[in-house]
C-alpha cells in the first residue's frame, strides 16, 4: 500500500518512550506545539469537545453533553479544507422541526467508517433550546456522511422509525458499525423483542427494560445490540442481545463476529468486560476481562471500552475508569486467544505464564489521577496499512506549575502536585519504531474525544455458526440449555456421594440425591417512573428482590445433568430445588441469561462467583467432572438403568442419552418426577412425585388471556396474548398466600379448621406462637400490607396479657439505668422501658432459610425464629407476668394440615423473593 502521509512543513518524529519517576524524568513526550502536524492523504473525522466540568460516564450512553463538533478533513474534497458537519446537521433538523438552526444544541459521538472507506457513521442528538424543556422530546439518532459527495443524512430516513417509542424511553440509538453487508449493528434502547414480549404477555403498554441510573433517583433505559437492515422494509430492526444494563461499542472483527463491551450490574458485581456474539444473535459469550477490573493502576476499577481489531488481527482496547477525570486511559493489546483474564489462561492452561494485556505503545500509562508519564489515550483507530499504524487521541503528561501547564519531563515529581488539564490531540503512531507524529494539535480547553479514518479495509467474513443449532426448536422460538451436571463446580464433583453413585438406581445415594428440579424465572421489567412507578412496599420485605415470574420447572437427571427447551429471546435465571421443591443452599444465579432461537447453550456445571476459573466463555469450558456413560458389556450406558436408554458414546450424560431417544424435555408449570431410569427388572422404580396445583387453583380457562390482576382465590397461572408463548406463574401475597391461611381444612380429629381460627389475636387471647395470620391491615403499615405478612417476616414486640383474661399489651421490662454527666460521672438514675422482641417465621432469602416454619409441618422445631428469651438483668423488673405471654415455639404439630401443593406454593414464593406483588400493573398499586 502506498504511503498514507504527505509531510507538511518541518516534521518532527516524537519518540513515544516511557519516562522515569522522580526528578529524573527524561520523557520525549513533548508538547504538540513543538512540531508541525502532518497531512493525512485520506479522509479523517474527529469529535472535538470542550473540557467538561463533570467527566462523562461510559455507563450512561444516552447522556446529552452538548458542545461536540464533528470535523472532517478530506484531502480529496473541495480544496482539501476542514469541513464542520454540525451546520449541515443543524440545517436538516431545523427544517424538520421548523425551528431556527441557531437554537439547536448538538452532541455527537461513536464515529465509524465503512469498509470501502467512503461512508462515515455516527450518532447525534439534536435538542432545541431550552434543553431542559426539550431534551425528553429528542433521541439519539444514527447519521451518515458521504466523503465523496460531502452530504450528511439520517441512516433511517423515516422519522417514525427512528423515533419510534420515544415516549417510553425507546429509540435512543448509538454506536453504529457496519456488518459485512449493508446492515448496521448498533446499541439501542428500542428492545424490539423485549417490548414485543411485554405486549404478548398482556402488559398494559409498551415499556423497556430499565436499570436504575448512576446516581440516587436517576434512571435510564438499558441499551442493547440491534441490527438495522435497510433492505428489510417489513422488519428493519432486530434485537440481538439482552441485558439488564448496557451493551456498548460493538465492532465487527475480521471473523464476522461482533465484539462489544457488556456492563453487568448485579449484587456484588459491577463491571464492563468484553463479550462477543454473532450477527444472528447466537453464541453470546464472555470473551475477556470479567475478573480483570484491577488490571489498571492500583486502586482503580477499569472498564474495557472501544475494542477494535488491529491490522495483524490482535484485539486492542482502551482501559479506563468509567468516569475518568482525565478523560482517558491506557491503550492495550489483548491476547484473548490464550487468556480469558489478564492473569488467567483459557482452559486448560489456567496458569500459563505471562499476561494477556500489554500497553500497545510501551508507554508507562496510568489509569488514575496521578502523574502518568506516558500520557493517556482517549481514542484510537487502526489504519490497516502495511506499517500497521494507528491514529490516536493522546494527551501528554503535564502538571501545573503555578498557573502554567508544564510538561512532566521538565518538572521533578512531588507529592501533592496538580495535574494540568488534558491536551488531547490527534497523533499518528507507528508501532514498528515507536514514533508518533501530530495530525491535529491539541487545543487548551478542548479535547479530541474520537478519531476515525476513511481507509479501505477488507470486508469481514461471514460469522461461523459455531456449535449445534436445533432448527426444530428455532421454529418454535425455543433454545436448548444443556448442563453436564449441576453437581459440577468449576470442574470438581461436589455432590455428597459422587456423581456416579447418585446416578445408580436402587441405591441409597440415588434416592437421596440433593437436586431434583430447576426452577426458571424471568424478571418483570422496570420503566420510567412517570409511566409506571410501583411503590417499594409492592416488593415486600426485601426491595432488593425484583418482581419475578416463574417460567416453569425442569427435571434434573440423576447424574445432575440437564437438557431442557427454554424460551428464546427471554431473560431468565434459575435455581436448583430439592425433592421438596425448596431452593437448595446454592446462591441464586444473579446473572440473567438469554438465548437465540435454536441456540444450544452448553455448560459443564456451576461456578463459584469468587473463583477466577473461566466460566461463560464458549471456547474455554472447564472439563466436566461427570464421568458419564461407560461400557457395561452389553451396551454403553449407566449401571442398573433401563437398557432402552443406552448411550451412543462413552462419557455421555443422562440428559444427552435421554435427548437422543426423546424430544427435549419442556418446562412445565408443575414440578414433578417420574422415574424413567431404573431397570425395573433389577430394582423397584422410585416413587413418583407430583406437586401440581389443584384444578381450582390453576384452571387457565378461569382467566381471560392476558389478565394481569388475578382475583383472590383464582389461578396463579397467566396466559399470554400470543397463544404460542408458554404460560407462566405469578404470585401475589394477598391473592395466593393469604387464602392458604383462610382456607377450610380438616385436622387429625376430623375437625374443620382454618389457620386464622387459631392464629388470630383477640381480646384476652394471644395467638399460638404469637403469630397472627389474619388479613386485617398491618399494625406497622396499615395502608400497605396485611398483618399476617408482617407477622411472618418482621421482627415484632412480644405480647403478654396485662392480667388474667386481660388486654393484650407489649411485653416490656423496666430497667434502672445510670444518668451520666458530660464527664461520665454518675449523677443519678432513671427508669428505661425495654421491649422484648421476637423474629419472623419466614425469610425472603428462600424456603431453606425458613426452617422453623417448615418445622411445623415435618415434626421439626416449630415457631418464631428467635425463640430464646433474654435473661432478666439484675437492674430490670418484668412489667407483665411472663406466664401470661404465649410461647413462641413448640406449640403444635401441623404435619399434614397444609397440602403438598400449598407447601409448594409457599416455597416457590419464598424462593423468588417473597414479594407482596409480582405484577407492576396491579390496579391496587398503580396510582
Amino acid at each position: 500500500m502506498n504511503s498514507l502521509l504527505r509531510l507538511s512543513g518541518i516534521s518532527s518524529l516524537i519518540l513515544l518512550c516511557a519516562c522515569t519517576g522522580g526528578g529524573g524524568d527524561s520523557s520525549d513526550t513533548i508538547s504538540a506545539d513543538d512540531a508541525d502536524p502532518v497531512t493525512v492523504t485520506l479522509p479523517i473525522a474527529y469529535v472535538k469537545r470542550p473540557l467538561p466540568s463533570t467527566p462523562p460516564n461510559i455507563k450512561n450512553p444516552t447522556a446529552f453533553n452538548p458542545g461536540a463538533e464533528l470535523i472532517v478533513r478530506n484531502p480529496s474534497g473541495f480544496n482539501g479544507e476542514e469541513i464542520e458537519l454540525n451546520s449541515k446537521i443543524r440545517a436538516i433538523v431545523a427544517a424538520e422541526l421548523s425551528v431556527n438552526s441557531n437554537s439547536l444544541r448538538i452532541d455527537i459521538k461513536d464515529l465509524e467508517t465503512s469498509y470501502n472507506g467512503k461512508t462515515l457513521l455516527f450518532a447525534a442528538r439534536v435538542v432545541p433550546s431550552p434543553i431542559a424543556t426539550n431534551l425528553e422530546f429528542t433521541t439519539w439518532n444514527l447519521w451518515q456522511y458521504d466523503f465523496d459527495s460531502e452530504q450528511v443524512s439520517y441512516v433511517m430516513a423515516s422519522p417514525l422509525l427512528r423515533n419510534e417509542g420515544m415516549e417510553y424511553g425507546s429509540a435512543q440509538d448509538t454506536a453504529p458499525h457496519f456488518l459485512t453487508d449493508d446492515r448496521i449493528v448498533f446499541s439501542s434502547t428500542r428492545q424490539f423483542i423485549e417490548q414485543s414480549n411485554q405486549l404478548d404477555e398482556g402488559r398494559g403498554q409498551i415499556y423497556s427494560t430499565f436499570r436504575q441510573g448512576l446516581a440516587a433517583g436517576e434512571e435510564e433505559p438499558s441499551s442493547v445490540l440491534h441490527i438495522f437492515d435497510p433492505d428489510d422494509l417489513a422488519d428493519p430492526i432486530t434485537q440481538i442481545s439482552f441485558n439488564r444494563s448496557h451493551d456498548l461499542d460493538p465492532v465487527v472483527r475480521s471473523s464476522g463476529e461482533i465484539v462489544y463491551s457488556k456492563w453487568i450490574s448485579t449484587p456484588g458485581n459491577d463491571q464492563i468486560s468484553l463479550f462477543r456474539v454473532n450477527p444472528s444473535g447466537r453464541h453470546t459469550s464472555l470473551l475477556y476481562g470479567y475478573h480483570s477490573g484491577d488490571s489498571g493502576s492500583p486502586g482503580t476499577q477499569i472498564e474495557y471500552s472501544q475494542a477494535r481489531e488491529l491490522a495483524d488481527g490482535r484485539l486492542a482496547a482502551i482501559i479506563k475508569v468509567a468516569d475518568s477525570p482525565t478523560l482517558g486511559g491506557n491503550l492495550v493489546v489483548i491476547d484473548e486467544e490464550n487468556f480469558v483474564d489478564n492473569n488467567i489462561g483459557v482452559w486448560p492452561q489456567l496458569n500459563r505464564s505471562g499476561q494477556a494485556q500489554s500497553t500497545l505503545t510501551g508507554l508507562n500509562v496510568r489509569t488514575d489521577t496521578l502523574r502518568s508519564t506516558g500520557g493517556q489515550f482517549a481514542a484510537f483507530y487502526p489504519l490497516d496499512d502495511d506499517e500497521q499504524r494507528l491514529l490516536v487521541s493522546w494527551s501528554p503528561c503535564r502538571v501545573m506549575v503555578g498557573s502554567t501547564p508544564t510538561p512532566c519531563n521538565v518538572v521533578p515529581q512531588s507529592s501533592g502536585e496538580v495535574l494540568a488539564p488534558p491536551l488531547y490531540g490527534v497523533w499518528l503512531y507507528n508501532p514498528n519504531n515507536d514514533t508518533q507524529q501530530p495530525v491535529v494539535l491539541g487545543e487548551e480547553g478542548y479535547y479530541i474525544a474520537e478519531i476515525v479514518a476513511g481507509v479501505e479495509r477488507p470486508y469481514p467474513s461471514i460469522a461461523a455458526e459455531l456449535g449445534e443449532v436445533n432448527s426444530d426448536l428455532a421454529t418454535d422460538n425455543q433454545a436448548l440449555l444443556v448442563i453436564d451436571s449441576v453437581y459440577d463446580l468449576d470442574g470438581l464433583d461436589i455432590s455428597p456421594a459422587g456423581i456416579a453413585n447418585h446416578a445408580t438406581p436402587g441405591s441409597a445415594d440415588f434416592l437421596n440425591r440433593p437436586v431434583r428440579y430447576m426452577r426458571f424465572t424471568k424478571p418483570i421489567q422496570d420503566t420510567f417512573e412517570d409511566i409506571l412507578d410501583p411503590p417499594n412496599y409492592a416488593l415486600g420485605v426485601n426491595s432488593n428482590q425484583p418482581m419475578r415470574e416463574i417460567l416453569g420447572y425442569a427435571t434434573v437427571e440423576p447424574d445432575g445433568s440437564v437438557a431442557v427447551a427454554i424460551p428464546a429471546h427471554t431473560n431468565f435465571t434459575f435455581n436448583f430445588l430439592d425433592q421438596n421443591g425448596h431452593k437448595t443452599s446454592t446462591p441464586r444465579h444473579n446473572y440473567w441469561l438469554y438465548a437465540a432461537p435454536g441456540e444450544v447453550i452448553h455448560c459443564s456445571g456451576c461456578h463459584d462467583a469468587a473463583s477466577t476459573v473461566p466460566h461463560g466463555r464458549s471456547d474455554s469450558r472447564v472439563d466436566s467432572s461427570n464421568p458419564g456413560a461407560s461400557n457395561l458389556g452389553s451396551h454403553l450406558g449407566y449401571p442398573v438403568t433401563n437398557p432402552s436408554l443406552y448411550a451412543n458414546a462413552e462419557g455421555q450424560t443422562m440428559a444427552q442419552i435421554y435427548l437422543q431417544h426423546n424430544p427435549p424435555r419442556q418446562l412445565t408449570l408443575n414440578p414433578g418426577y417420574i422415574d424413567v431410569w431404573s431397570d425395573t427388572s433389577l430394582v423397584a422404580a422410585e416413587t413418583a412425585i407430583d406437586y401440581s396445583y389443584p384444578a381450582d387453583w390453576s384452571d387457565e380457562d378461569s382467566l381471560p388471556a392476558g389478565t394481569d390482576n388475578i382475583p383472590a382465590g383464582k389461578s396463579m397461572v397467566l396466559k399470554n396474548l400470543d397463544e404460542d408463548k408458554p404460560s407462566r406463574i405469578v404470585i401475589n401475597y394477598e391473592d395466593h398466600i393469604q387464602p392458604i391461611w383462610e382456607r377450610d381444612r380438616v385436622d387429625a380429629l376430623s375437625n374443620t379448621v382454618t389457620c386464622t381460627g387459631c392464629h388470630k389475636e383477640a381480646s384476652g387471647v394471644i395467638p399460638p406462637g404469637q403469630l397472627d395470620l389474619t388479613g386485617v391491615p398491618s399494625d406497622l403499615n396499615p395502608t400497605e400490607h396485611m398483618r399476617s405478612y408482617h407477622e411472618l417476616f418482621r421482627t415484632d414486640i412480644k405480647h403478654a396479657l396485662d392480667g388474667p383474661g386481660g388486654n393484650v399489651v407489649n411485653r416490656t421490662r423496666t430497667c434502672v439505668v445510670d444518668v451520666l454527666d458530660a464527664d461520665g460521672n454518675v449523677i443519678g438514675t432513671t427508669n428505661q422501658t425495654v421491649n422484648i422482641t421476637i423474629g419472623g417465621n419466614l425469610s425472603a432469602a428462600g424456603a431453606s432459610n425458613s426452617s422453623r416454619f417448615w418445622g411445623c409441618f415435618n415434626a421439626g422445631v416449630c415457631g418464631r425464629n428467635n425463640i430464646a428469651e433474654p435473661a432478666l438483668p439484675a437492674n430490670c423488673v418484668e412489667d407483665q407476668d411472663p406466664s401470661l405471654s404465649a410461647p413462641t415455639s413448640g406449640t403444635y404439630d401441623h404435619t399434614g394440615l397444609l397440602s403438598n401443593a400449598e407447601l409448594r406454593l409457599l416455597s416457590e414464593w419464598l424462593d423468588i423473593g417473597a414479594q407482596y406483588y409480582n405484577n407492576p400493573f396491579d390496579p391496587r398499586i398503580v396510582p
